[in-house]
């Protein structure tokens, strides 16, 4: 049975709860209310319980990017999106409370084009409206003081608002405040895309997942050994912390000799237990002194899983991040980092004219794919040299030969400067340059 988190304030989870019903019945799910009082209790939700949830249902945009920064992925993440549909609902609302007198209002929301497109589609000129955007970062009592100042100064006449408690606080000044919430329809919407991504749950767990532990330097330690018995017991050492990985991904171990091991297991399973390979990989290490290459592939077959995980152990063995592993996935190479996904990129590209400007540039396809998973992982398309040495790990002379090189071959574009936390220049901001055939 599979469980679902629906995270929210009390009043929209408990909406959510309620109208689960049908779906519950209709598929073998459990759903479990995870309530927060500031929308960036998400942060620790999600951390907290996320082992023991298989799908998470926000109720909102933001908490979904809160938990999308804390788990670093969104493979298991669905939230409620809200139209401008409930937007006129607002100003409806609005224009029915105050008698249409009402046409100068303020708004936050995470978007400004948002608002504008939906003002746009009307076809009347509403008045003035004050557009307050918000992230990840935003301070919710910040954005209550910005209505409120805006409202004591005479500049608005009612507010709208995304969050319930700036919603709450406003209504009890007796400001007039209008919640930007979902409607019973768009919530049905977004459980129509968790059944979506239950069929994509069903098939990983169906899809074969091997893991390739791959002992570096084998022959030495057989050499260095100072008797067969000696080899024979740490060697029994491996295998009872690989026994006990593969109890835990209720998997089967299979020795391939010469210091190579495989665990068949499903790709679920896989995917959930990230951070005890990384574990294993470190114990190695730090128990035996042995460096370990471990890769996981997944396939529609054993062959084919196995043939991922062979090039997998081959992409970690160029790696000297001690918890890095690689995970092959058709085509796609994903670096992990503890129990999280880090960074994807692919190891194949079809577009011909940036194969030709990369050997222009003398820079590999792989580096480029590599800045591409990078941007992926920042959830912005910006960045700076510093970012190629924090998230590739090479040098900062390496990290300016890069973005020298891409530039000049066309392939990325100064798009600003970023002022430094230090004293010294602002560092230069690059986005990669869109190339077509």
């Amino acid at each position: 049975m599979l469980s679902i988190g629906i995270v929210g304030s009390e009043s929209t989870a408990a909406r959510i709860l309620a109208l689960s019903g049908n779906f519950k019945a209709e598929n073998d799910v459990t759903f479990v209310k995870f309530a927060y009082d500031n929308v960036q209790d998400t942060h620790s939700i999600v951390r907290e319980n996320d082992e023991r949830i298989d799908i998470w249902l926000f109720s909102g945009e933001l908490s979904f990017m809160i938990a999308k920064r804390a788990l670093s992925t969104d493979d298991h993440l669905v939230y409620v999106k809200t139209t401008e549909a409930n937007l006129y609902r607002c100003f409806l609302e609005i224009g029915h409370d105050h008698n249409n007198t009402v046409d100068t209002v303020s708004i936050d929301d995470n978007a400004e084009d948002t608002i504008n497109d939906a003002m746009e589609q009307l076809s009347f000129n509403f008045g003035e409206i004050f557009i307050q955007t918000y992230d990840v970062d935003t301070d919710i009592e910040g954005l209550y003081e910005h209505h409120l100042s805006l409202y004591e100064a005479g500049k608005v006449k009612a507010v709208i608002t995304s969050f319930q408690k700036v919603y709450s606080n406003l209504s009890e000044q007796g400001i007039p405040a209008y919640w930007y919430t979902m409607s019973n329809t768009e919530i049905r919407q977004a459980l129509l895309i968790v059944k979506e991504k239950m069929k994509t749950l069903y098939f990983k767990e169906t899809q074969i997942a091997i893991v390739m532990v791959d002992m570096d330097g084998f022959d030495k330690i057989i050499e260095n050994a100072k008797s067969p018995y000696q080899l024979q017991y740490m060697e029994l050492k491996i295998k009872e912390q690989l026994i006990e990985l593969c109890q835990s991904l209720n998997g089967s171990l299979l020795e391939k000799g010469n210091g190579r091991y495989a665990i068949f297991s499903s790709r679920g399973i896989i995917e959930k237990n990230i951070g005890k390979i990384n574990q294993l990989k470190q114990s190695f290490s730090n128990v035996h002194n042995i460096t370990a290459s471990i890769g996981i592939g997944f396939g529609e077959t054993a062959f084919s899983a196995e043939l991922n995980a062979v090039q997998a152990v081959r992409q970690t063995e160029k790696r000297t991040h001690p918890e890095s592993v690689m995970i092959q996935d058709e085509g796609v190479v994903i670096e992990t980092r503890g129990n999280k996904k880090h960074m994807a990129f692919s190891t194949v590209s079809t577009e011909g004219i940036v194969s030709d400007k990369l050997k222009d540039a003398n820079i590999s396809l792989r580096t480029y794919n590599k800045i591409i998973g990078m941007i992926n992982s920042l959830g912005r398309p910006e960045f700076t040299s510093k970012d190629l040495v924090n998230h590739l790990h090479i040098e900062a002379r390496n990290s300016r030969r890069i973005v020298t090189n891409l530039s000049q071959a066309g392939l990325l574009e100064h798009v600003g400067d970023q002022a430094s936390e230090t004293k010294g220049r602002p560092s230069k901001v690059y986005r990669l340059v869109s190339v077509k055939d």
